[in-house]
């Protein structure tokens, strides 16, 4: 079996390393840092009490910057010289909003940081993995994003081509340094993109001539990086990522998820997917109001009300809108053509 995973040195992909480790899988993982990816390795092979060459040699390490696409190329280069074959593609790589109107907010080709990272490396990762996918001994391999039901906050109008962007390009992938309302929206957009991407493909593009289906999880709040770097009140009614991962491990591997899954969301908690869907009925002043007002009664009940096995969830209504689901899928695919 062969995962490969992006963002792998913190969190829930750290954890997620870490399990497909522990389960004999061969690991490609993927990560910005040399000396975090060595350091996530050295750890990772001591709690294992396991210096075999032999089980060292399944965990293999590859540089990547997912807010630059040349990087990405000669990564998915590497990866086919390493591999016949891949089952399993992770999307766990992420960034937040970017909320410091004084930081640059764009990758190297001109995208939005977080559009660009969270959605678009991947879409290109994807695209140029999909052959040895395909190649995968296993029945259905299978695409799991690490997603969120924040995409319920936006209605997706930041993802639709835009006349005032160059090249009709939706305004979601534009950097916007003086823009707060853009920052703001910045995560959930690009998790929606992810959404939309999981039904076109599904849909349209992966019945004509692939075995492979694209999964979406949402594994709640987690104590990550993020939370304890901002000291977040969120931080403290999070789960742990070994807890979180399970949904994440229950798509990948559950045969009977298959047909379940597809166009739905995996989430951990009960609770993580309802609270956004108010968002759709709400406009920007009360939705502050209704996160607070959820911050302060309902947050701290968080970790009581997690499912073991998952809960199934359809995505936003929004999302469902195939006009929507072509017009991203079209202009993502001439904006990474270049790369391909």
């Amino acid at each position: 079996m062969t995962v490969v995973i992006t963002g792998p040195t913190a969190g829930i992909g750290k954890a997620l390393t870490k399990a497909c480790f522990r389960l004999g899988a061969k690991v490609i993982a993927i990560g910005r840092s040399p000396d975090k990816l060595n350091k996530m390795k050295t750890e990772m092979l001591s709690e294992l009490n396991n210096n075999n060459r032999k089980d060292s040699d399944r965990l293999i390490l590859l540089v990547a910057d997912c807010a630059d696409l040349d990087s990405i190329v000669k990564a998915t280069d590497e990866i086919k010289e390493k591999t016949e074959s891949v089952d399993f593609f992770l999307v766990n790589a992420g960034l937040p909003k970017q909320m410091n109107l004084e930081s640059d907010s764009k990758t190297k080709q001109g995208f939005d940081l977080v559009f660009g990272v969270n959605y678009l490396s991947h879409f290109l990762m994807v695209e140029r993995l999909l052959d040895l996918m395909n190649k995968s001994k296993l029945s259905q391999p299978r695409i799991i994003q690490v997603c969120s039901t924040f995409h319920y906050g936006v209605k997706g109008d930041a993802l639709l081509p835009s006349s005032s962007v160059s090249g009709n390009a939706p305004k979601a992938s534009e950097p916007s340094l003086n823009d707060h309302t853009h920052r703001l929206h910045g995560y959930a957009n690009s998790k929606y993109a992810q959404i939309l991407y999981m039904h076109k493909m599904n849909n349209d593009i992966l019945p004509k001539s692939s075995k492979v289906r694209v999964y979406s999880t949402c594994p709640g709040s987690v104590r990550t990086d993020i939370h304890l770097e901002s000291k977040s009140i969120i931080c403290a009614h999070s789960y742990a990522p070994d807890v979180a991962i399970k949904c994440i491990l229950r798509a990948m591997f559950s045969p009977e998820m298959g047909t379940d899954l597809d166009n739905k969301v995996m989430s951990k908690n009960l609770h993580t997917l309802s609270v956004f869907k108010p968002f759709e009925f709400l406009s920007e002043a009360k939705r502050f109001t209704y996160l607070l007002l959820w911050c302060i009664v309902a947050l701290p009940f968080h970790n009581f009300m997690w499912v073991d096995e998952g809960v199934l969830e359809g995505t936003s209504p929004p999302s469902y809108n195939k006009e929507a689901q072509d017009a991203l899928y079209d202009w993502s695919k001439k904006a990474i053509s270049k790369w391909l």
